[in-house]
């Protein structure tokens, strides 16, 4: 079977009975070179692609997700996506990258890549000095941040993550009050935390530590200097 469309025109499919007024749809646009899904009116997703572009999948329900992607079976053997790209023997970090992620301008915002160990995947972001301005260093008493957050132990409510026993791990609310930066509180009251997030407060506390015991080890420098003037005018 083919559907053939005009320059300007389109190829439709519809599906349902004859007095269904919500019937379904695969509309093939021409002139946009696209796939139209229609449910009861409403255009529920849209496939756009060229010869000289990479496909593109919109969703025109602004309440919910673009796609789900279900293998549900309870079993570690039903996996998610798979995704095979880029050079076959990766050497450095950047060979392969498996998604890059874009906010709501399309500004790009970082992705997922191979790590400098090739075998690892990582996120990564984008750094550019050229893309930043009021460049400063901060205030924070990053060992206080550290200090502040309470590692907990804890039990899930829900039934299916209840049955993994004990976690060991951190509260939202509670790492809310000292590094909001690592929390996201959605409008449904929802909490969530970032872990990557502690690496700026852990390299802060980290860079202060090793500048306390440089310092130390100066002054023990000097001590041990003066010790060695004073023995030997002992010695004289």
């Amino acid at each position: 079977m083919s559907l053939i469309a005009g320059n300007t025109g389109s190829a439709i499919i519809n599906f349902g009975a004859t007095d269904d007024e919500n019937v379904g749809r695969i509309i093939y646009g021409h002139s946009t070179d696209s796939f139209i899904f229609v449910v009861a009116a409403a255009t529920l997703l849209v496939l756009e692609g060229g010869t000289d572009t990479s496909p593109s999948v919109w969703n025109k329900n602004a309440a919910a997700l673009v796609v789900n992607f279900f293998n549900d079976g309870n079993g570690s053997n039903r996996e998610g996506i798979g995704i095979q790209c880029g050079v076959d023997a990766p050497t450095v970090a950047g060979d392969n990258i498996f998604a890059r992620f874009s906010d709501g301008n399309g500004t790009a915002a970082g992705g997922i890549r191979n790590s400098s160990t090739v075998a690892n995947p990582e996120f990564f972001n984008g750094s550019d000095a050229r893309l930043k301005e009021n460049i400063v260093d901060p205030s924070y008493d990053w060992t206080k941040i550290i200090n502040g957050l309470q590692i907990r132990n804890f039990n899930w409510i829900d039934t299916h993550r209840k049955a993994a026993g004990t976690q060991l791990g951190f509260i939202a609310q509670e790492v809310n009050e000292v590094w909001p930066r690592a929390v996201d509180h959605t409008e449904a009251d929802e909490w969530y935390i970032s872990e990557t997030s502690f690496l700026i407060p852990i390299l802060g506390a980290t860079q202060r530590v090793i500048k306390g015991v440089q310092s130390i080890e100066e002054e023990i420098l000097l001590l041990k200097g003066r010790i060695v003037k004073l023995e030997k005018r002992l010695n004289n």
